[in-house]
Parts: structure tokens; C-alpha cells; sequence
């Protein structure tokens, strides 16, 4: 199977059930896949407060990088590791 035809087969019914559940509680997202050569699939749904970073994403993707594009920092927060979670 192609990347397309795995994305339309698995990955686009979930997408829309992610979208329809975004939009009915004014959750901003976005996701962005790359398949086939240049055929991609990109989706951005701002909330009204976080746009400038829906529409940086948006454009990176979409335009690619470049030096003179917006910066981007992705933060990720999570509850601070306990003993029992160390695994060194």
C-alpha cells in the first residue's frame, strides 16, 4: 500500500473524528503528514487565542523552512519523575 492509500484507509476516518471533537470544543490543532513524493496533508485548526502559532506551524509546514521563518519551540509538560520512575 502506498502512504496515500494507507492514509485515506486508516489514518483520514481518525482525523475526522480528532477534527469534529476539536471544533465542537474549541480545541486548537494541528497535524501535518507527508506521504507520497510531494502529496501531503496538512490540518490547522486555530482556537482564537493561539493563531500566530497555528499559522506559524501552518506555514513551515506547507512552505518548508527557512531562515526567515517564525521560530518554533514545542514544550512538552509532564509530572516530575519520582525514584520509582527512574530507569537509568
Amino acid at each position: 500500500m502506498s502512504k496515500e492509500e494507507v492514509y485515506d484507509a486508516d489514518i483520514e476516518p481518525l482525523m475526522a473524528e480528532i477534527i469534529k471533537i476539536s471544533k465542537a470544543n474549541e480545541i486548537a490543532m494541528f497535524a501535518h503528514f507527508e506521504l507520497d513524493g510531494e502529496l501531503d496533508c496538512t490540518t490547522a485548526i486555530p482556537d482564537g487565542q493561539r493563531d500566530r502559532t497555528i499559522s506559524a506551524l501552518t506555514h513551515v509546514a506547507v512552505d518548508g523552512w527557512t531562515p526567515h521563518s517564525p521560530h518554533l519551540v514545542m514544550t512538552v509538560s509532564s509530572p516530575p519523575m519520582t525514584e520509582a520512575d527512574d530507569v537509568r
